[in-house]
């Protein structure tokens, strides 16, 4: 059904070379409400989706993948990467039975014990060494300590790892050591400037700093592409860089073509760039994008993007506001429309409000700029997004989305992370549906080269 293109698509498509055969999964679903299950497998550190099957009444499914390597598989309620509700590894040609319970797999009914037995192991590990960490880890106090800790789990489990399945142990390794990074490299981020100067002297700090990103292995897991995205930030920040050209610098960061490309094409898709922009790119560093998997996503994205091209219809929604009066993107034609989708919760979405409130007095005397906020916090949390509105005065037409991240804004604009801010023109057409945030100056020129 999806990406079934034989031996040489998924030795790219899993990222994993090894001697490959069939691998099936078949099972029953306990106590399980969706009306579907799904299939995913890594492809260049991120989850794709293999293959879905639609449930009848005694919920049984079963999935076969030809000649498939050894590795972690997916399995998820929907055909959206978020659905995933759990995992097993597989050796290739192995067969899996699996009992389901609650979306959760019955341990007893995986065919590979020492895989779950690593897996359970690390999340203790984990969990115990990052007790409290949530706070502490910021706290010039106790930052080295929770540190430490965090370091001496990485290192006792990297040495448990003894399988015999080589496979095993080298995914393993990578799962355990993404997670380190990337807790560190975000902690970093939050700190007060004493806390981070004293991690900058901090030798195990200096050594994920230091870290050369010379081998794409960290693409063979499902976070890996994020994992590896978050460096040339991370290196930036320790540095107190002033890029230029963040894209250039980023890439540089990276010492092996796979990584770059797959930055480089991450880049482009998650920012929707098209037009000359897109060309500018290509021409300068089309070059880097050395695997079938990332010149395949480009070419798919640059027939998909045309329809979130300036000038093209806008996906048309309504919600409803405070009071339940619903508002339609569509009543707004004859106007200029600014939507932020965001949410409570959000902390970058906080951020911009301040800005998003100043722009919105600069345009209060013209009747011809409409401001419409999407919420997508859930429903049951009506109450909470209300507040939050009337204590922060929020201006402009406030709407609560109807599923949260499931709702069809979401999925029509294929929104990944927010705060989303796109902007309309006055014929209801698209402008950008990831326009530059209030922060940065940029919007109120685009809103005024609309006016």
């Amino acid at each position: 059904m999806y990406l079934k293109r034989g031996l040489v698509l998924l030795s790219v498509l899993l990222g994993i070379i090894n001697i490959q055969a069939q691998i099936r999964i078949n099972g029953k679903l306990n106590a399980y409400k969706g009306s579907e299950v799904a299939l995913f497998v890594v492809q260049e550190g991120t989850l794709k989706l293999y293959d879905s099957q639609q449930l009848e009444a005694d919920s049984i499914f079963s999935f076969s993948i030809a000649d498939a390597p050894s590795g972690f598989y997916y399995l998820g309620a929907s055909e959206n990467p978020k659905s995933v509700f759990d995992n097993l590894y597989l050796k290739a040609g192995q067969h899996a039975k699996l009992t389901i319970e609650n979306q959760t797999i019955v341990s007893a009914s995986l065919p590979n014990q020492e895989a779950f037995t690593y897996q359970q192991n690390w999340e203790m590990l984990k969990d115990e060494a990052l007790d409290g960490a949530w706070t502490k880890a910021r706290e010039l106090e106790h930052v080295e300590s929770i540190l430490a800790k965090h370091h001496n789990a990485l290192v006792d489990f990297i040495a448990s790892l003894k399988s015999k399945d080589q496979t095993l142990n080298l995914l393993m390794k990578l799962v355990a050591q993404a997670d380190f990074d990337m807790f560190w490299i975000r902690n970093f981020s939050m700190v007060q400037p004493e806390v981070k100067e004293l991690l900058k002297q901090n030798t195990i700090m200096q050594e994920i700093y230091n870290r050369k990103l010379t081998s794409a292995d960290i693409l063979k897991i499902k976070d890996g592409a994020m994992a590896a995205s978050l460096f040339p930030s991370f290196k930036a920040y320790w540095q107190m860089l002033k890029v230029d050209d963040y894209l250039s610098y980023s890439i540089s960061v990276f010492d092996n073509d796979t990584l770059k490309g797959r930055y480089l094409t991450d880049h482009i898709i998650q920012r929707k760039i098209s037009g000359s922009y897109f060309d500018k790119l290509i021409a300068e560093y089309g070059n880097l994008l050395v695997t079938d998997v990332q010149r395949n996503e480009l070419k798919a994205y640059q027939s998909k993007i045309m329809k979130f091209a300036r000038g093209a219809e806008a996906f048309d929604f309504a919600y409803p506001d405070s009071e339940g009066k619903m508002h339609a993107l569509s009543d707004y034609k004859g106007k200029v429309v600014l939507v932020d989708v965001w949410a409570t919760w959000c902390a970058p979405c906080k951020a911009e409000i301040p800005h998003l409130e100043k722009l919105i007095e600069h345009y209060r005397d013209n009747p011809n700029v409409v401001f419409i906020g999407v919420s997508i916090d859930k429903r049951k949390d009506k109450a909470k997004w209300e507040k939050f509105t009337k204590d922060h005065d929020m201006k402009g037409i406030q709407l609560l989305a109807d599923y949260a991240f499931e709702s069809d804004i979401i999925y029509d604009y294929e929104i990944n992370g927010v705060p989303r801010f796109m902007l309309f023109d006055k014929a209801g057409k698209i402008v950008s549906v990831n326009a530059p945030r209030p922060s940065n100056p940029q919007l109120k020129k685009m809103i005024d080269e609309y006016l």
